[in-house]
C-alpha cells in the first residue's frame, strides 16, 4: 500500500493506490527485475523444446512448418545438429505442423522419442521414432502409435508429455473452428478431441490395427465404463503447452479460451482422473453450471488489459533463486509473462482465484540482447533452468531475479482519499485536516504493509531533516517497522530506523538526522521520500490491522 504526497497548485493532495498486479491476488510479490539471457537465435517458429533422458545440457527445438527438431548447445549457444526431419509432408497452416515432441523415460538405453504432427491433409499423427546416434534420429524408423480426424486447420493442441506413472499424455484440441460447432469436447464416446489422453506406448492391445499402436491403462478414467479407454480428461478447448511439476508430477495445462477467459488448469499428481474442464459449456467459470465440472484455479480476462492467448509454462525448479514453486507462463499476443503459486490442494475448491504471490513480470524482464515476443512455448532443460521460446526464433534463458519479498497480502481494502489544505507541507503539522485513513476490515489477513510517501521540504536547509508519522498500528507485538529515506545521490533506499512497532493505539515515530542531508533532497523540486513498512516476523506469517490514520510532517 503505498500513501503518496505531492503539492498539486498550492494545495498538497494525498491519494493511496493498491499495489496489485492487472489481475488480483491475495498476496503480492514484488521482483525489481528480471533478467534473461539469449542463449540462441535463427529457429523457424520454435514451438516446443526439451532435453532428453542423459542428455541434459541440450535442448531439442521443434520447429514447427520445416518439421525439423533441431539440437542446440547450451554451452556455445550454437545448433549443431539436425536431429530429425520428418519424411512425410506435413500441413503448414498457422495452427498446424510439428507441434510437439517428448522423449522416452528410457531414452538412453531404447532412444525412442515420440512427435506429434499434422500431415497433409491436416489429421493428427503421433508417431514413435527411434534415435541413431546422439545426433541423430532414424528417420525410417517412424511407427504410427496413433491418428485421429481434425475436422478444422486450428486448435490442434500438439502437447507430448510423459507423467512420473510412465504413461504418454497426448493434448488434443477441440477441432476447431469456433465455439466448438461439434461439441467434441464434451463428447466422450468415439472422440478423442477436446482431450487429454494417457496411454501405454510399451504394449499393443490392438495388434491387428494399424493405427493403434499402445495399449490403455488399465487405470484410465473410462475403462469399463462409457467412454473412450484413452480419455483421461476432457472439457478442453486447446490446451497450448502443458507440464508436469517436476518435483510433485502435478499436471498443468495452458488452455487457450474463445474470447472471454484465458486458464490455467491443474490437475494432481496420484489424482484418477475423468475431469471435464467445461468447455463449451464454460469459458474459464464463466457460463452454465456443469455438474462435476472443475473450474481452472488462475484465469485471466480476454483483452489487450492481459492477453488473447495464453501460453502455459512451467512450475519453477531451477537454480534461480526466489521463485521454486512458482508457475511461470505467458500470452503469445501481448508477450506479457506471469508467475504464481498455486494456494489450494483441492481442485473441486477452484474458482479461479486459487493464487497467490501474482506477478507480472513483463516491465520487470531485462534481455541481454534481443526482446522476447510471440511467445510460443517455456521449456527446461535437465537442470530445471527455464527457457522461452518465442515464434520469431529466439530462445532465451531465465539467469537472475531481484529480489523477492512479499510487499502485501490484503484480503480487501476500502481506501478513503481526500485534499488536505495549505500551501506548505511543513504547516501539515498544525492543520486540523491533516488525518489521512486507510480503513480495513477487522482481522483481514496481511503479511506486510508497505507506505510511500512524499513531499517537498519547506526550506533549502539541509542540515536537519525530521520526518514525524502518526497513527494506530497492529495488534500483535512482533512487528517491525521499518522506515527508509530515499538518497537521490546514489537512487537506492538508504535505511534509517528500524524497530518493533507499537502493539496498541496511536504511536508517534520521528525520524531525526542531522549533518548533511541534501543527499535525501532532490535538487530544485525539494522532494523528500519516505518508505515505512510493517513487516511480520515470516514471509508467510499473518496479522491482524486495526482501523490506522496516518499523517506526516517534514520540518527542517
Amino acid at each position: 500500500m503505498h500513501l503518496r504526497i505531492n503539492r498539486l497548485s498550492g494545495a498538497v493532495a494525498m491519494a493511496v493506490c493498491m499495489t496489485v498486479a492487472m489481475l488480483q491476488s491475495s498476496a503480492v510479490a514484488q521482483i525489481n527485475e528480471v533478467c534473461f539471457e539469449r542463449v540462441s537465435n535463427g529457429f523457424q517458429r520454435p514451438v516446443f523444446a526439451c532435453s532428453a533422458p542423459g542428455d541434459p545440457d541440450r535442448l531439442y527445438v521443434v520447429e514447427q512448418h520445416t518439421g525439423d527438431i533441431e539440437i542446440l548447445d547450451l554451452s556455445s549457444g550454437s545448433i549443431t545438429h539436425r536431429f530429425l526431419d520428418l519424411p512425410t509432408t506435413i500441413s503448414t497452416g498457422n495452427e498446424q505442423g510439428l507441434l510437439g515432441l517428448a522423449f522416452h523415460p528410457d531414452y538412453v538405453t531404447n532412444g525412442k522419442f515420440y512427435v506429434y504432427y499434422t500431415n497433409n491433409v491436416g489429421d493428427t499423427r503421433v508417431e514413435e521414432y527411434t534415435r541413431l546416434n546422439p545426433n541423430a534420429a532414424n528417420p525410417s524408423s517412424a511407427n504410427l502409435i496413433m491418428t485421429f480426424d481434425q475436422p478444422f486447420s486450428n486448435h490442434n493442441g500438439g502437447w507430448l508429455g510423459f507423467g512420473p506413472d510412465g504413461y504418454l499424455y497426448i493434448s488434443s484440441g477441440d477441432g476447431g473452428s469456433a465455439n466448438d460447432p461439434l461439441n467434441n469436447s464434451q463428447d466422450i464416446t468415439n472422440n478423442l478431441l477436446g482431450k487429454m489422453l494417457r496411454v501405454d506406448i510399451d504394449s499393443d492391445d490392438f495388434p491387428s490395427n494399424a493405427n493403434k499402436d499402445y495399449a490403455i491403462p488399465p487405470s484410465n478414467p473410462f475403462v469399463g465404463v462409457t467412454g473412450d479407454d484413452e480419455i483421461y480428461c476432457y472439457g478442453l478447448r486447446n490446451p497450448w503447452r502443458c507440464s508436469f511439476d517436476r518435483l510433485t508430477g502435478d499436471l498443468w495445462m495452458g488452455d487457450v479460451g474463445q474470447n472471454a477467459r484465458e486458464e490455467i488448469d491443474v490437475k494432481f499428481a496420484g489424482d484418477p482422473g475423468g475431469q471435464n474442464y467445461g468447455w463449451r459449456i464454460r469459458e474459464g467459470t464463466l457460463g452454465s453450471n456443469v455438474p462435476g465440472a472443475i473450474d481452472p484455479p488462475f484465469q485471466y480476462v480476454y483483452g489487450s488489459a492481459n492477453g488473447f492467448s495464453i501460453t502455459g509454462g512451467y512450475v519453477y525448479r531451477g537454480p534461480v533463486a526466489g521463485i521454486d514453486g512458482h508457475f511461470v507462463f505467458g500470452d503469445y499476443v501481448t508477450d506479457r509473462i506471469w508467475s504464481f503459486r498455486l494456494n489450494e490442494t483441492d481442485e473441486t475448491q477452484f474458482d479461479g482465484t486459487n493464487f497467490t504471490d501474482l506477478v507480472q513480470w513483463t516491465s520487470l524482464i531485462k534481455t541481454d540482447i534481443g526482446t522476447i515476443r510471440n511467445i510460443s512455448s517455456f521449456a527446461e532443460d535437465g537442470a530445471g533452468n527455464l527457457y522461452v521460446l518465442d515464434l520469431a526464433g529466439e530462445i532465451f534463458k531465465l539467469t537472475e531475479i531481484s529480489p523477492v519479498t512479499i510487499v502485501a497480502g490484503v484480503e480487501s481494502a476500502n481506501v478513503v482519499s481526500g485534499i488536505i489544505a495549505g500551501g506548505s507541507i511543513a504547516d501539515l503539522a498544525d492543520s486540523d485536516n491533516t488525518d489521512f485513513q486507510v480503513q480495513k476490515n477487522p482481522q483481514q489477513i496481511i503479511n506486510r504493509i508497505e507506505m510511500e510517501l512524499a513531499g517537498t521540504s519547506h526550506t533549502d536547509d539541509p542540515t536537519l531533516l525530521e520526518i514525524t508519522l502518526e497513527g494506530s498500528v497492529f495488534s500483535r507485538p512482533d512487528i517491525q517497522q521499518e522506515i527508509e529515506l530515499f538518497n537521490y545521490r546514489t537512487s537506492q533506499w538508504a535505511p534509517i530506523d528500524t524497530r518493533q512497532a507499537s502493539r496498541f493505539g496511536d504511536q508517534t515515530t520521528v525520524v531525526a538526522a542531522q549533518g548533511d542531508l541534501s543527499r535525501f533532497i532532490e535538487p530544485g523540486t525539494m522532494e523528500v521520500k519516505a518508505r515505512i513498512r510493517f513487516v511480520a516476523p515470516t514471509p508467510r506469517a499473518s496479522f491482524s490491522a486495526n482501523t490506522d490514520q496516518f499523517f506526516w510532517t517534514i520540518t527542517n
